[in-house]
């Protein structure tokens, strides 16, 4: 079951999340991806929009083979083994990234990326 980035927040481990340390832990994911709405693929994929998408979907960026036939939608339990080791959860992937090594680190991170790289409605850009 995919929720929405909305739920996901609400619901532990990320309600609990630091997300202004997860936004000084997405500079190292800015260094090869953008995060804003619009934003160009770089080294990686941008990221806006990436979560409940199928991985090597995106369009207008050139995927390993891996990620081209891997078979997973991302959703934060996915991205959160990914960050673990990369090239553990996919090995041949093009991603030259050790990882984050703890999961305190790791749910900040996820829960900074729901909240500025998913869309939000109107109503809850308002409240904001």
């Amino acid at each position: 079951v995919v929720l929405t980035a909305e739920e996901y927040l609400e619901s532990e481990p990320f309600a609990g999340a630091n997300r202004q340390r997860g936004e000084q832990q997405a500079r190292i994911c800015k260094a090869c991806h953008s995060l804003n709405d619009g934003g160009p693929n770089m080294i990686g994929p941008a990221l806006y929009g990436f979560f409940g998408t199928e991985v090597g979907s995106r369009g207008g960026f050139e995927y390993s083979a891996v990620l081209r036939d891997a078979d997973f939608v991302w959703t934060p339990e996915v991205l959160n083994a990914w960050l673990a080791q990369p090239g553990r959860f996919l090995p041949g992937n093009r991603m030259t990234f050790a990882g984050v090594l703890r999961q305190e680190d790791r749910n900040n991170l996820i829960a900074y990326l729901l909240e500025v790289t998913t869309a939000q409605e109107p109503e809850q850009q308002e409240r904001k």
